[in-house]
Parts: C-alpha cells; sequence; structure tokens
C-alpha cells in the first residue's frame, strides 16, 4: 500500500492513500489494449466515434482503515478539459481483482453509479474531490480495498473529454490522486465531531490563516509533513489564527486542529 501521510490524534487518524492501481480503459480497435503505466487517466464518450470512448479505473487499499470512517473521499486532478463544462461520475465497482497492467476495455469490470459532478473549464489543473464515504462505510467484513470507475455519463462530442493525472505522472505527487479517509479506532469514543475549516493563501509563502475556527476557545494547531511527521504546532483562536510558515522549507504540507477538525487540509509551502 502506497500511503502519502496519515495523521494519528489520539483515536482518530486522517490517512492520505495513493492508489494502488490506476488505468483508463478505450473501446473498439482499442479495447484490447492496456493504458495503465500512462500518466494520465482519459474519461470521455463519443457514442458517433467508435474508438473514442474511454473510461477511468482506481483501486485504493484500505487495509490500514481499522476502525469507524467518519468520511472519505477521492481527490482528482484535472490535466485537461475541452470544453466550457464537462460532466462525469463514479460507479463503485464490485470486483477488485482487476490489475493495472492488464485491464482493457474488453476485461474491465463494471459498477454502479454512485454520484457525479460537473467541472469547468477554469477548474483545468486544479483538484476536483467526491464522496465515498458509505461505500467505505458499508464495506463487506474482509473487504480492504475500494475500486471505482470514472465515465462520462452520456455523449459530450469530441471536445467533451477529461484527463486527470495518474499516480504515473511525472510533473508533480501533488497531482496524484488521492483517497482522504478519516476514522476512528475501534477504542475511541463514538461521538467525535467532523468540523470544516479553510485554509488561506494556498499556495503561501511566509504565513497562513485558519478560517471558521470558533469563537471563545484556543486550539493547538498542528502542521505535520508528507511522511506524517509533526514540525510545528501553535495555540489559535478566532481572534488569532495566523501561523508563521517562514521557516518551513518549500513543499506538501498537513494542518490539522486536534480536540476540534478531524479533517486535515493540505496546503502548500512555495
Amino acid at each position: 500500500m502506497v500511503c502519502v501521510a496519515s495523521i494519528s490524534i489520539e483515536a482518530q487518524n486522517v490517512t492520505f492513500l495513493d492508489p494502488v492501481a490506476d488505468a483508463y480503459v478505450r473501446d473498439d480497435t482499442y479495447a484490447s489494449e492496456n493504458f495503465g503505466a500512462d500518466e494520465k487517466l482519459t474519461v470521455k464518450n463519443i457514442a458517433t466515434e467508435p474508438g473514442n470512448n474511454r473510461n477511468a479505473y482506481l483501486k485504493f487499499d484500505l487495509s490500514e482503515i481499522q476502525g469507524e470512517v467518519l468520511f472519505a473521499k477521492v481527490k482528482l486532478t484535472i490535466r485537461y478539459i475541452g470544453l466550457d463544462s464537462v460532466i462525469n461520475s463514479v460507479a463503485l465497482i464490485s470486483d477488485d481483482s482487476w490489475d493495472e497492467g492488464i485491464i482493457t476495455w474488453n476485461n474491465a469490470p463494471t459498477g454502479d453509479s454512485i454520484t457525479s459532478w460537473m467541472m469547468m473549464i477554469e477548474q483545468r489543473y486544479t483538484q476536483i474531490e467526491f464522496d465515498v464515504t458509505s461505500s467505505v462505510q458499508n464495506r463487506t467484513e474482509g473487504d480492504d480495498a475500494l475500486s471505482i470507475m470514472v465515465n462520462s455519463p452520456y455523449d459530450q462530442g469530441g471536445s467533451g473529454g477529461i484527463d486527470y493525472y495518474s499516480k504515473e505522472n511525472t510533473d508533480s505527487i501533488l497531482y496524484n490522486p488521492v483517497l482522504e479517509v478519516a476514522w476512528e479506532d475501534a477504542v475511541a469514543v463514538q461521538d467525535a465531531r467532523v468540523n470544516k475549516f479553510t485554509i488561506y493563501p494556498n499556495p503561501a509563502s511566509d504565513h497562513i490563516t485558519i478560517n471558521e475556527l470558533p469563537s471563545n476557545k484556543s486550539f493547538n494547531a498542528q502542521i505535520y509533513n508528507m511522511t506524517g511527521m509533526l514540525i510545528k504546532q501553535r495555540e489559535v483562536n478566532s481572534d488569532n489564527a495566523i501561523i508563521d510558515i517562514n521557516d518551513l522549507t518549500p513543499g506538501l504540507y498537513f494542518l490539522n486542529v486536534p480536540g476540534y477538525l478531524l479533517e486535515a487540509q493540505k496546503f502548500i509551502k512555495q
């Protein structure tokens, strides 16, 4: 399993997982070809042009998740989008036996759609996310994998394709697909809250500010590096939520606020 980072807060954990497999498949004359080594995951639907229809597959290893799942979401970064707006959908795949070096249009498993979303042209090179909490929560005992298929639910024309970055991309690890899971060890209390907060600016060069902290209460904000190591912490509250990051080296970091927040947020130090 490839784990970007796992942040433990007493019995509460936020884990970021790279896919263990990702690939796209293509129909017609390409139906027996494998594209598992490609740097992109292409999704396209052109009913009138056989050979130009493509679906993307991703598989995540969940064996590290050994407690109650609070939320789970997949994040993909857009590499290319052809129209002003494109709609994609995602289907849950029950058959996890597929392999990225073998999967083709002819042997690819199918699944049931669980959600859909629209991307806008201005989202190119930005990250989109979709919720898969119920799929992770409801997996059967002993099922340690999550497989999904991303497709275009209807014909959106020759320019209606979209490319996401795959885990094989050589541009940046920041563009890799990722599954973010907040979960609670079996021994933890059952009434934990999941709250959301935002960081700005992001990317940042000298400081970050935490937005939406509750008033009249202080918290210990913690910054982790990509290996999950705690490297900086300071007390914050709604009146003083600015954190100096001048001493951090450029790169990707994770910010969490134990005691209030379970969902760590990523930010980039420039």
